[in-house]
């Protein structure tokens, strides 16, 4: 195995890198809780374009995480007909008037960010603007923090306004720099640290607002397990929260390392050929087959790996243990991966590489209790298969959605409606738009008339269609 350790590194690098050792030992990484990366809330839908356009631009834009509930505090926003923005109940009751110009919904500690003319400012529950509206841009609170610009600089505020963010020069709280405001950039946090730029250089700060790594770096990256990617002149290296470096800047892109200690990297060898690598915590190359040309990471712990043209499995530990021998492989959950030797029909195998339904399915879903599959090309039926492997039901429909939450989206004639895992059409074909159900078990709808209305699991409205709007995505701690 090849050991990054060895590769050559610059003055400049070295120059950057000590010095800040002493400094990081004064702060202690905390282990959190698994933390929602993403706050800015896109409204989407493949259908309708009109009506998102104003609630967009409002948005600080973000790297976002899908969501796993539609309401958060019981309340949802929403867009009424003048255009303003307000909140609903999971009764479907209006809890917050249409005042405001855009709004999001609410994080865990109860306080939503919303849009009053040109700024930014935060409500709790009650409708009540705890956090006034003076930012020219700002983020949802996530880990009881936000971050927020204000005349020019960003900086981090708690749940009561006040400004955490220090000079990062004494990193102690200054009545200088806007009270606390210093920063050309604050990316969002990960795992309880956030990149800070500072004078054209980042550095991390922490959730308390500390300066924990000087403001040496282009730029900081994938943030995890008492690790991040530096940059210097484009090229990226990892460094330990202490100050150890562990690898020189040669990375063309990196990502975080996983609960196992790897990280998957790629970089630009002699020839100038693109190679993707998995390191491991003290910047070995672990696994580094010459055709490794993707890694995808699985809920589950295991990898897919694309070697050449064929895909294949590994373990935890790296261990393959499914041969790259498949044209296609996939996975949405459950026990089970989609797969194809020959990219024309589809099967299920275990994770031991043993098929549990040979490739017969012109069209197969993933399996997560219960499966949708399709026997042939050009009909309209499809078959719904239970955990036993065994036909549960089939339904005649031009498309069928993967199950969520026990209902599934179809589409019959141009228009869409719901159906339960027993069979059962909850909602007849009649709308525009239709998205899965979250796990709080309610979907938004969309009538032909380009309203919005909200539906439970039974096909209920709990709303009636009427909504300019929706914001689609909830961030939930977890």
């Amino acid at each position: 195995m090849r050991d990054i350790k060895k590769e050559k590194t610059t003055d400049k690098e070295e120059k950057i890198i000590e010095n800040n050792e002493s400094e990081i030992k004064k702060q202690k990484p905390k282990n959190s809780k698994k933390k929602v990366r993403n706050i800015v809330l896109i409204v989407c839908s493949v259908l309708v374009v009109i009506g998102f356009v104003t609630f967009l631009i409002c948005m600080f834009a973000r790297p976002m995480q899908k969501a796993n509930a539609l309401f958060s505090m019981d309340l949802v926003a929403v867009q009424g007909d003048n255009g303003k923005w307000g909140y609903v109940n999971s009764k479907g009751t209006n809890k917050i008037g249409y005042k405001y110009d855009s709004a999001l919904n609410f994080s865990s500690n109860g306080l939503a960010l919303v849009k009053i003319g040109d700024k930014y400012g935060y409500i709790n529950t009650e409708g009540k603007l705890k956090i006034r509206a003076i930012y020219d841009e700002a983020l949802s609170f996530e880990n009881g923090v936000a971050i927020v610009k204000f005349e020019g600089k960003y900086g981090v505020i708690n749940s009561n306004g006040k400004v955490l963010t220090k000079n990062p020069n004494t990193n102690n709280v200054s009545k200088d720099n806007l009270k606390g405001y210093f920063y050309e950039n604050i990316k969002p946090f990960e795992n309880g640290y956030a990149a800070a730029k500072y004078e054209g250089k980042f550095g991390l700060i922490n959730l308390k607002g500390d300066k924990v790594f000087d403001f040496k770096f282009d730029d900081i990256a994938s943030i995890s397990n008492g690790v991040f990617a530096y940059a210097i002149d484009e090229k990226y290296g990892y460094v330990k929260l202490d100050g150890t470096k562990l690898t020189g800047p040669i990375y063309d892109k990196t990502n975080p390392f996983d609960k196992n200690g790897f990280a998957v990297v790629n970089y630009s060898d002699s020839s100038g050929d693109n190679k993707t690598v998995i390191i491991d915590m003290n910047g070995n190359f672990v696994y580094d087959e010459y055709n490794l040309n993707s890694v995808q990471r699985l809920s589950n712990g295991y990898m897919i790996v694309n070697l050449g043209e064929k895909f294949g499995v590994l373990n935890s530990k790296l261990e393959t243990v499914i041969e790259a021998k498949y044209q296609s492989l996939t996975f949405g959950g459950g026990k089970y991966l989609v797969y194809s030797t020959t990219g024309e029909k589809f099967g299920y195998l275990d994770f031991n590489g043993k098929p549990v339904i040979e490739e017969k399915f012109y069209y197969a879903s993933s399996f997560n209790k219960i499966a949708v599959v399709k026997a042939k090309q050009d009909e309209k039926f499809f078959t719904v298969l239970g955990s036993d492997f065994k036909t549960k039901f089939t339904f005649e429909c031009d498309e069928l959605s993967d199950f969520s939450n026990g209902i599934a989206v179809f589409k019959k004639a141009g228009y869409y409606g719901y159906i339960n895992d027993n069979g059962k059409v909850i909602f007849e074909p009649t709308l525009r738009f239709a998205s899965n159900c979250y796990i709080d078990g309610f979907a938004i709808v969309m009538t032909v008339d380009g309203k919005y209305g909200i539906i439970n699991k039974s096909g209920k409205y709990i709303t009636s269609a009427k909504f300019a709007n929706i914001v689609f995505n909830t961030y939930v701690n977890v």
